[in-house]
């Protein structure tokens, strides 16, 4: 029984290290899905694409934490194993092991509660921040904070209604998305402006939710 209880016990603090280091790997510009995936990909030592990686290797912070997860990890792991394999010496009762099951069971539904993981995320970030761990956001991550969102590139053509309007005269800003830089032939406007028209043979770089930009230009 108490080997078992220690098993637990080892499970839950994990989950929490992989909760804290989600929560710091946030604070750095991550969204917190993938700070979530790179925090346990860490702990567990399954490892991530190169893309991924280089990510956590041209951020010193990131760096920190990953380097963290990877002691503590196999460590974890290896209490957790010897537990396993002492309380297979210990005679354990049906409804012990069942109630061990249960506070398992409701354990994982905790951190998978929208309302408490967001709390216990506010709480630790607080306590981050306190400690000055200052955030570093990336292009590259600002662009994909949401996978609804993302950049793509639109042909102007005669038959679209925007042809020979100005930025300003457009709706594009209700509909969630916004223009970051105009190629005409084999020039750029790189920050155009309400008073930029829009012509035809026009390349309009987008930001914003790729639903409403393929509404818009279907």
């Amino acid at each position: 029984m108490v080997s078992i209880l220690i098993t637990l016990f080892l499970i839950l603090l994990l989950t929490i290290i992989m909760e804290i280091a989600a929560s710091a790997l946030r604070l750095t510009g991550m969204n917190i899905h993938a700070a979530r995936f790179q925090a346990l990909s860490a702990l567990t030592g399954t490892g991530f694409t190169t893309r991924e990686a280089e990510q956590i290797m041209n951020h010193k912070q990131r760096r920190i934490i990953v380097m963290i997860l990877m002691v503590v990890g196999p460590m974890g792991f290896i209490g957790i194993l010897a537990s396993i394999l002492f309380s297979l010496r210990e005679k354990i009762f049906l409804y012990e092991l069942a109630a061990i099951l249960v506070l398992f069971f409701l354990i994982v539904q905790v951190f998978k509660s929208k309302a408490i993981g967001s709390l216990f995320h506010k709480l630790v970030e607080r306590q981050i921040k306190k400690r000055k761990y200052f955030r570093k956001v990336m292009l590259d991550e600002v662009l994909h904070l949401d996978e609804d969102y993302g950049v793509c590139e639109i042909n102007i053509s005669d038959s679209m209604k925007i042809s020979g309007q100005r930025l300003a005269d457009t709706d594009f800003k209700d509909k969630g998305f916004m223009v970051l830089a105009i190629k005409r032939g084999a020039g750029l406007i790189s920050t155009p402006k309400g008073s930029d028209e829009i012509l035809k043979g026009d390349n309009l770089v987008i930001f914003g939710n790729m639903k409403n930009i393929k509404d818009a230009f279907s």
